[in-house]
């Protein structure tokens, strides 16, 4: 019964799929993406902080291996 009410939610052409899609096509907005950008910029540097990386390694990555062969170039 989930099953179907999601797969309903996603299919069908309902007024829960406009809200969706509307929902959907604003937060994939550019220009929303580059107001947020800028707010977050600016939000860091009244506070002084440095840019931050965020680094999660998985073992059995092979992307993650590479990444960490170069980590101590970022500094």
């Amino acid at each position: 019964m989930i099953k179907q009410a999601i797969r309903d939610f996603i299919v069908k052409r309902t007024f829960a799929a406009r809200l969706r899609n509307k929902g959907m096509n604003t937060f994939s907005n550019f220009e929303i993406l580059k107001s947020i950008r800028s707010s977050a910029e600016l939000k860091r540097t009244e506070e002084n902080r440095p840019h931050e990386v965020m680094y999660f390694h998985k073992v059995d990555d092979p992307y993650s291996h590479l990444a960490i062969q170069y980590i101590d170039k970022l500094q």
